[in-house]
């Protein structure tokens, strides 16, 4: 017997772009009901990053049930397979932001007269 599958239109919900991961992870968690589901990207044309991460960690954590991804433009498929290849490599690097700090005023006004 041929299994069915709930296919969810997020083109419906989120018009061409899903944009927060708030967003999709309590749209996630509301509307997969079943253990069969298709995730239609038809129209989504953007995905953010922490959107394609938060949709993989739901995968990852709702692996026993069949989610299947379908539909994906290119570039919502280029920003999953960059999401995926990160998560696999065990190096994070991480943002850094050099901090200038200034004595006085006078320290700060030189500086800025200078750059």
């Amino acid at each position: 017997m041929k299994e069915s599958y709930l296919n969810i239109e997020l083109s419906k919900h989120f018009e061409n772009q899903i944009n927060s991961r708030t967003s999709i992870s309590s749209f996630l968690k509301e509307k997969i009901t079943t253990k069969n589901v298709i995730l239609n990207f038809q129209d989504i044309e953007f995905v953010s990053r922490a959107c394609a991460h938060e949709i993989l960690a739901f995968l990852d954590l709702f692996s026993p049930l069949n989610i299947r991804i379908q539909n994906t433009s290119l570039e919502v498929q280029e920003m999953l397979n960059t999401v995926k290849k990160s998560k696999k490599s065990n190096i994070k690097i991480a943002t850094t932001v050099n901090r200038i700090t200034f004595n006085s005023d006078l320290d700060l006004y030189s500086y800025l007269q200078a750059i």
